[in-house]
């Protein structure tokens, strides 16, 4: 197995995706340079170094520390953002970032994207890496033009873009518990229940995000889970583990559910992941339904209010 670089910048280090893999990458034996707004979400982890800032900051750049790798995390996720702080922060701050990488000779530079910026799934399914994007929010429209920024600025053998999948897990209000709310509701559900995803559980991403820092593949690469289902399915799934749901279409879940119609009828988002399973070849350690159960598990003894 490949070494993995010895400082690396990993941005978006305190949130959902990005503490789960400081904690794969902690290791006395290298620099973690843990970029966050807030310091304070930062684990005492050894070779931990947080540094706090806003990559929405003009000046940002200019604070940062001479790495071998950059892990770009740190997004605005926010769907009903307005558009113009979806692009400074997701575009012009990525597009910074960067020119920096770029003028500092960093080796390696690992960019987040989104399956948003590919957009919905058209025949045929699953989509490659090749397909057509159409994104039809202004969140993928901003993570679609952040993939072009960076690759303006950097080598391409410098770079890879991975487009995630729909993480979920535990720390995350994501996915499931918009279906655990609308599962109930028999009219939303006859409408997109039969839309098809690919789930990926936010520790099997971090594994892939480590591999990736060992093995440096390059270019466009979507990374999913291997098991395609619907969101009918993956509501069964939660009967089956609490029982009969009851409709309570608040917060997150009225979110998603306006999100989803307003992608009608294409809103399939089925990945190929031929290439991540002949780059990085690992073992997943979630199933559907074992993520789903320890999801579930944190979301109903999370405190409220």
């Amino acid at each position: 197995m490949s070494s993995l670089p010895k400082r690396i910048l990993l941005t978006g280090a305190g949130g959902f995706i990005g503490s789960r893999l400081l904690r794969r990458l902690a290791s006395p034996d290298r620099e973690i340079v843990a970029v966050t707004r807030n310091a304070r979400r930062i684990a005492a982890l050894p070779g931990i170094r947080p540094l706090a800032l806003d990559i929405a900051a003009p000046d940002f750049p200019s604070l940062l520390p001479q790495v071998d790798a950059v892990v770009h995390l740190a997004a605005l996720l926010d769907l009903s953002a307005p558009p113009e702080l979806l692009r400074r922060v997701n575009v012009e701050a990525t597009e910074k970032l960067a020119q920096w990488a770029s003028r500092a000779g960093v080796p390696y530079f690992l960019h987040a994207s989104s399956l948003e910026a590919q957009g919905p799934s058209e025949a045929p399914l699953p989509q490659g890496e090749d397909a057509a994007c159409r994104p039809v929010s202004s969140y993928g429209r901003s993570k679609l033009e952040s993939e072009g920024a960076v690759s303006a600025h950097l080598p391409a053998g410098n770079l890879m873009t991975a487009r995630f999948g729909n993480v979920y897990g535990p720390g995350s209000t994501a996915l499931i518990e918009p279906l655990l709310r609308l599962g109930g509701d028999p009219e939303t559900m006859s409408r997109i229940g039969s839309f098809r995803v690919q789930p990926i559980h936010v520790d099997d991403l971090a594994i892939l995000l480590e591999t990736a820092l060992r093995n440096k593949p390059t270019g466009l690469m979507n990374l999913a889970g291997p098991e395609e289902t619907s969101f009918a399915d993956i509501t069964a799934m939660i009967t089956s583990l609490l029982g009969p749901l009851k409709h309570a279409p608040a917060g997150p879940a009225a979110s998603f559910r306006d999100h989803v119609l307003s992608s009608v009828p294409r809103v399939h988002r089925l990945l190929s992941i031929d290439r991540q399973k002949k780059i990085l070849p690992v073992l997943f350690r979630y199933d559907l339904l074992k993520g789903t159960a320890y999801t579930l598990e944190w979301l109903l003894q999370r405190p409220r209010g």
